[in-house]
């Protein structure tokens, strides 16, 4: 049997019929959130992101985004157009992956949960995951870097700054940059359980002593929200080989 002649570049690879593989990189991308719910009373509220794991690419556009009740899915949330599967019938070579928390997350929840949620990929009908860190061992660019508006943090002043909480550098936001895997992973939408499953490890709890205040001279009303949330986008990238025409 005539080999594969793989190009020098390894863009291309030639096949024994004469086609031409060419390499495209491909990324793909699933939000997911975890939202605190308020128990508790002024001066000693909780706000609580229950043992519940929820899953990026499990999901397709148009469907309800894990964790977030209520939610349409578009394509600023998820590009796949099947659950747990690639578009086109790809078979992708996954090499690196990203994790981005978005701007609106609260920071004050977020670094609460930080050490606590862990990120597996799911990727088998037998539900075989595999265990690969901490969120925090995963960069992608832009998002939340290093900083968010806490809403449970802070009682506002008119004319005043909100309260910043500082928390994760998320990667640098000018390189919108991933994390390589150790060992690469093929999705080629044959398993029904492909997914980038995030795992409190445990109930997670923020307590926070504010309260809700009236409006008055200088100070804004506030009432303490019922949920506060971290919405964090997920990013795999990766290469399929796709047939081009025989050249004759």
């Amino acid at each position: 049997m005539e080999a594969i002649q793989i190009s020098t570049d390894g863009y291309t690879a030639r096949m024994p019929d004469g086609r031409t593989l060419l390499k495209q990189r491909r990324r793909y991308w699933s939000r997911v959130r975890l939202v605190g719910t308020r128990t508790g009373s002024d001066g000693a509220y909780v706000y609580t992101i229950p043992a519940t794991t929820v899953r990026a690419f499990s999901y397709r556009i148009g469907d309800a985004v894990p964790g977030h009740s209520g939610s349409t899915a578009t394509k600023a949330d998820t590009n796949i157009e099947r659950p747990r599967t690639p578009n086109q019938g790809d078979v992708v070579l996954i090499d690196s992956l990203g994790i981005e928390v978005l701007p609106r997350s609260d920071g004050d929840l977020l670094k609460e949960a930080m050490d606590r949620l862990v990120v597996s990929i799911e990727h088998s009908a037998g539900g075989n995951a595999e265990l690969l860190g901490h969120l925090s061992a995963f960069p992608a660019g832009r998002g939340f870097a290093g900083g968010s508006d806490s809403k449970v943090g802070y009682r506002p002043i008119a004319g005043g700054p909100s309260h910043v909480a500082a928390a994760m550098q998320n990667g640098v936001p000018a390189l919108q940059n991933v994390g390589a895997l150790d060992v690469p992973l093929v999705w080629d939408g044959l398993s029904d359980s492909f997914a980038i499953a995030i795992e409190p490890t445990e109930a997670i709890a923020l307590t926070t002593e504010m309260d809700s205040q009236a409006a008055g001279t200088g100070i804004l009303g506030q009432t303490m929200p019922t949920g506060i949330f971290v919405d964090l986008l997920v990013h795999l990238i990766g290469s399929v080989f796709n047939p081009q025409p025989v050249q004759g």
